[in-house]
């Protein structure tokens, strides 16, 4: 288990939804591709920790602004 793992099953999904995933938001903009590819190479771990209304409504979102990005 990663940091970030411990962090998101310590924090529990309502925190999760109110400090993760607005940071993971901004960094999936980022401008350096290495970044974005940190933020969804994270994504699957968060995905044990949230429930499918969150992941609806916040990550498939990202997911989905991934396969307009134009870095391969």
């Amino acid at each position: 288990m990663d940091n970030l793992q411990i962090l998101a099953k310590t924090l529990g999904e309502e925190l999760v939804k109110e400090m993760l995933v607005p940071e993971i938001e901004k960094l999936s903009k980022d401008v350096k591709w290495r970044v974005r590819l940190a933020t969804v190479t994270f994504l699957p771990n968060l995905m044990k920790f949230i429930s499918l209304e969150l992941f609806t409504d916040k990550i498939s979102p990202i997911l989905k602004s991934y396969l307009e990005d134009t870095v391969h």
